[in-house]
């Protein structure tokens, strides 16, 4: 029986989930900036408490950003450490592509443009535009707020829906924004999205999502 093993710790809570047996089981840890001193318990734990051994782990599956540096960092080293060691498939995510396809849920697919606006540094945002399908049209992305504002400009063609953490005027452009003081992650719609899109049969692993690669301007 194959298990996949779900890390995030790109929020302040560590949050991991377990697919095993045709069931999803979900374990959380809500104390902030404690990620490398649980995360190994918490995965022994989970494991034990539904009857899983490591040697059951078929993949990997972790988010990579963006979010808290040292978290991604832990979770990151995790998911690759355990890899090597089983020699399993390691799939890194998008906090953004996941974001958007739980956002596309909470509208049941109503066409349109969604788009999961993240806080990064003063006047700088993370974003992420997909379709309806969860289909991205604009892949994660580091901009200043300027530039994202322009940017927004080129999906208005259609309903665009906006979920965010941070405040900024977006009277210019007709959109349905909402704010929420978290934007966090359901491991559950995490789950979701990977059977949906097939991801976890894909015979290739992809590539992490490095920070100052990807995320962060150098």
């Amino acid at each position: 029986m194959s298990a996949i093993l779900f890390i995030d710790t790109t929020q302040d809570s560590c949050q991991l989930g377990l697919y095993f047996n045709g069931e999803l089981h979900v374990q959380c840890h809500t104390i902030e900036r404690q990620h490398a001193a649980v995360i190994n318990s918490m995965i022994a734990s989970l494991l034990q408490e539904q009857h899983c051994s490591f040697n059951e782990l078929t993949t990997i599956a972790v988010c990579a950003g963006p979010g808290s540096y040292t978290g991604i960092r832990v979770g990151i080293a995790t998911a690759q450490g355990l890899g090597f060691a089983k020699q399993i498939p390691v799939h890194y995510f998008s906090a953004l592509t996941l974001l958007n396809y739980q956002w596309i849920q909470e509208h049941a697919a109503a066409a349109g443009f969604y788009c999961t606006v993240l806080k990064a540094r003063e006047q700088e945002v993370f974003f992420e535009i997909s379709n309806e399908n969860g289909e991205i049209v604009e892949a994660g992305k580091h901009a200043s707020l300027a530039d994202f504002m322009q940017t927004l400009e080129n999906y208005t063609i259609k309903k665009l829906y906006i979920q965010t953490n941070t405040n900024f005027d977006l009277n210019v452009i007709t959109c349905t924004q909402v704010f929420k003081e978290t934007v966090s992650i359901s491991i559950k719609q995490w789950n979701q999205y990977l059977q949906l899109f097939s991801i976890l049969h894909s015979t290739s692993e992809n590539k992490a999502l490095y920070l100052k690669d990807v995320f962060v301007k150098v």
